[in-house]
């Protein structure tokens, strides 16, 4: 089973509107870690190639390296009301992703079993690491949508919401969520980072001659 999380947060806000109740407004964040995928589609070249140009370069060339990204998406749906003269609730699914992850070792490190067995390891130990990031990262967001109550909305008895209306309510998500982004970057990569202790390292220069 791919690892994955499903956290449901339940926000509640009124809007006035036209008619004699409000709109109650449910925020529900959808969030999931895609699975690790692992490929050898670059040469050890290539790798060092792209360590040497990022910014945070390495000593040692690295015999492969590991991805994510983050994306988020808003979908919502005014749910009918009660009576036709009064508009129902409105239901927002903020979905959250941890995706593209992947672990890219060298292509010649798959003629190197001893290695690559423990290269594969020590990238296995950093997505490990970022998923645990990303799941702190999404209780900071939950929080943040909890404290921050969305724009006051005019909803009329219209069965869809109006361009407008989304508009708003997309921005006031996606201010909330990345508000947040950029510490949740540096918190990512501090933490992969922290794998490669000395004797990690060791490990991966060592392996071949331990007979891993």
């Amino acid at each position: 089973m791919p690892p994955s999380l499903l956290l449901v947060i339940g926000l509640s806000q009124f809007s006035p509107v036209a008619c004699e109740s409000s709109v109650k407004t449910e925020v529900n964040v959808i969030a999931e870690a895609a699975p690790v995928s692992v490929a050898s589609d670059f040469s050890l070249a290539d790798i060092a190639a792209l360590a040497h140009r990022a910014p945070h370069s390495a000593v040692q060339p690295p015999p492969g390296f590991y991805m994510s990204t983050v994306v988020h998406k808003v979908s919502m749906q005014l749910e009918p009301g009660p009576t036709h003269a009064c508009a129902g609730d409105l239901r927002i699914d903020v979905s959250i992703e941890l995706t593209g992850r992947q672990i890219e070792i060298g292509r010649e490190m798959t003629e190197q079993s001893c290695r690559y067995s423990v290269v594969l390891r020590h990238y296995q130990k950093k997505a490990a690491v970022d998923g645990a990031v990303f799941t702190k990262y999404l209780d900071v967001v939950k929080a943040a949508l909890r404290a921050t109550p969305p724009p006051t909305l005019q909803i009329g008895t219209d069965e869809d919401i109006s361009a407008a209306t989304r508009q708003r309510l997309e921005q006031w998500i996606k201010k909330v969520v990345d508000q947040h982004l950029e510490s949740y970057q540096v918190a990512r990569l501090a933490a992969m980072q922290a794998v490669d202790t000395p004797d990690e390292m060791r490990q991966l220069s060592e392996a071949c001659a331990q007979g891993v």
